[in-house]
């Protein structure tokens, strides 16, 4: 059964299953329906609920849409290189400042912020596909 799911769906069901939740569950929480549930665990190449399955099943955003890392997220050494990463790079501009500011960044666990970073991350996808020529100038500008 499981080698007629893709890659995504696999994961899917695999991160549901490990977190003890059963479809019914999982589709109260979502408020997505038994046929859609069904059929992203087993035909998806992807969602545009990936984010809020990965918060529900508690995995890693990245490693839920992609398959790179691992389903926990990055391990607690490279979380450590990234705070001191963070605290070098305090002093440059910060680019999110009206809804995403600093301190409420700071106040995110790890997986919060691989949540956020893959949110805005495919936001910024959708804005260059719907914008090509204006985001292939920028490219080109720099």
């Amino acid at each position: 059964m499981g080698r007629d799911r893709t890659d995504f769906g696999r994961r899917l069901f695999e991160a549901r299953e490990h977190a003890g939740l059963t479809q019914a569950q999982v589709r109260k929480a979502l408020g997505v329906s038994q046929g859609t549930l069904s059929g992203l665990e087993h035909r998806a190449a992807g969602s545009s609920l990936t984010v809020r399955f990965a918060e529900l099943y508690q995995v890693d955003a990245m490693w839920l849409a992609t398959g790179e890392g691992t389903p926990r997220g990055r391990s607690e050494n490279q979380d450590n290189k990234d705070q001191g990463m963070s605290a070098r790079k305090s002093e440059e501009a910060w680019p999110c400042d009206t809804y995403i500011t600093p301190e409420r960044w700071a106040a995110l666990n790890p997986q919060q912020r691989a949540v956020v970073e893959w949110a805005a991350y495919e936001a910024l996808q959708r804005v260059e596909s719907a914008h090509p020529a204006s985001t292939s100038r920028k490219r080109a500008a720099q």
